[in-house]
């Protein structure tokens, strides 16, 4: 998985799609998947994954800043005056999502949540969560590894979503 950033439309792809899902049905605890620098205003995303060798979770973690172990001590006991949220009107405009519970969730071709984007633990930071996350309340249905087909298609799908939120986050005037 890796992200492409461009000057205003990060895109986020998985290049090698089926090398990925080889890797997931060893099991992982969790692991670094992606790790890449974004344009102004936001700073970084990280892209983790885990998995129990037949199904499979990610989260995409955008950050405004990311934290240093001085500012992230700080950003965890002072008030923070930025304070980075889902880009609802965009994710509404590119997707089908709903929102509930300070969440925004993409719906699947079934009709059911299929992805969380919800704001991060830190201030500076916008998750989107697919599977069973410690510290996420929400949870949504984990990725098949055991089907190549499907499991390709919802990671496409789990890219696009982190790409929306990527572009809506940079069209978003309170992240400015």
């Amino acid at each position: 998985m890796s992200v492409i950033p461009s000057s205003s439309q990060p895109e986020v792809v998985v290049e090698q799609v089926e090398a990925l899902r080889r890797w997931l049905l060893n099991g992982v605890s969790v692991a670094l998947v992606a790790d890449a620098p974004l344009p102004s205003p936001l700073s970084r995303t990280l892209v983790f994954a885990h998995s129990d060798g037949r199904e499979a979770g990610l989260v995409g973690l955008i950050f405004a800043r990311l934290p240093s172990v001085g500012n992230l001590i700080q950003t965890l006991t002072t008030p923070s005056s930025l304070v980075l949220r889902p880009p609802v009107q965009s994710l509404h405009q590119e997707l089908v999502a709903i929102q509930d519970d300070g969440a925004v969730f993409i719906v699947g071709r079934d009709g059911r949540r299929s992805i969380a984007v919800t704001q991060g633990i830190l201030p500076h930071q916008v998750s989107v969560v697919v599977g069973d996350w410690p510290l996420y309340q929400w949870v949504t249905p984990a990725i098949s590894v055991i089907d190549p087909e499907r499991f390709a298609l919802r990671v496409n799908q789990y890219c696009e979503v982190l790409s929306a939120t990527l572009r809506g986050l940079y069209f978003e005037r309170d992240v400015k």
